[in-house]
């Protein structure tokens, strides 16, 4: 299976689990991350924009270990991190390769209706590639987990609700790895983005939800 995540990240906090117990179930699972996450601190002069997508893909890396080990592999494209729809066409042509000889047999990505705009163009993308390869597509929600119901968008579609309580202390773990995003590490960018307590605890509970959008052909 392939996860499609716009920044280094949202696996962890979308799917984490799902991939802690692909890993467990022998399933091959891939991971690709779409933008390099260099401008979530703009102001820090000790992690410039190249500095600082370095050490998210280490941090990706690390918590993939958490989940899978060499179960998962990672691979990056690099798009620059807030304007990923510049790139889709690149974008999706990187991610096919993915599908070289042996196509995914499903292929998750965040929801459409996430309210980012990373999000939604690494929707598209991954839809498109998905439907080439006749895999099937799920969604999942990582900021739309905050969105109130009168803001939902999208038709309803078949969700299912994946028990990871067995493996939510490995999720918990690779959360912990992405320090750049949920920690004070870089501390000369106030204004730098940071997840808050909250915003990780929204998942950390013992279900992960996905949409089905389409089923493999």
């Amino acid at each position: 299976m392939l996860v499609v995540a716009p920044h280094p990240d949202d696996e962890s906090l979308g799917c984490g689990g799902l991939i802690a117990l692909g890993a467990r179930a022998g399933r091959r699972i891939c991971v690709a991350a779409l933008t390099d996450g260099g401008g979530s601190h703009p102001d820090s002069q000790a992690y410039p924009p190249a500095r600082l997508a370095d050490l998210r893909r280490s941090e990706l890396r690390a918590a993939m270990d958490r989940l899978g080990g060499p179960a998962v592999s990672v691979g990056s494209f690099g798009a620059p991190d807030g304007r990923l729809e510049t790139c889709e066409a690149q974008a999706q042509a990187w991610l096919a390769r993915y599908g070289a000889g042996d196509p995914p047999g499903s292929v998750f990505v965040t929801w459409a209706a996430d309210p980012h705009p990373d999000h939604t163009a690494a929707f598209r993308i991954a839809a498109r590639q998905a439907a080439l390869w006749c895999a099937a597509l799920y969604v999942y929600p990582v900021w739309g987990l905050t969105l109130a119901d009168a803001d939902d968008a999208g038709p309803a579609a078949p969700c299912v609700r994946l028990d990871v309580s067995s493996v939510l202390d490995l999720k918990r773990l690779a959360i912990a790895e992405h320090r750049s995003q949920t920690t004070p590490l870089i501390d000369d960018d106030p204004g730098g983005f940071r997840l808050s307590a909250a915003d990780v605890a929204r998942h950390l509970g013992g279900y992960e939800v996905f949409m089905r959008v389409s089923d493999a052909a």
